[in-house]
């Protein structure tokens, strides 16, 4: 099962989200636009700066994001995730 960890502050700090499933809409857990660092612990994801898997997008493999700039966005900007199958 692929599986993604948002984190509120930077270094994996503060709030986290696990997520197993695509999000359209991070504000459904209070996760809008505060993510600061991520883990991909399995599985392929695209992260988006906008609601509805629009704006711009990253897509990361399994690995640790440390902070915005490990994966080339913006602090606090992400408003939904999907698995890239």
């Amino acid at each position: 099962m692929a599986k993604i960890i948002l984190y509120e502050d930077l270094d994996f700090g503060g709030k986290k989200l696990e997520l197993t499933k695509n999000v359209s809409d991070l504000s459904e857990f209070n996760f809008n636009d505060v993510i600061s660092s991520i883990k991909v612990e399995s599985g392929n994801w695209i992260i988006f700066d906008d609601e509805k898997f629009s704006g711009p997008s990253y897509r990361l493999t399994p690995g640790k994001y440390p902070n915005p700039q490990s994966w080339g966005g913006k602090d606090d900007e992400l408003s939904s995730v999907k698995l890239d199958v």
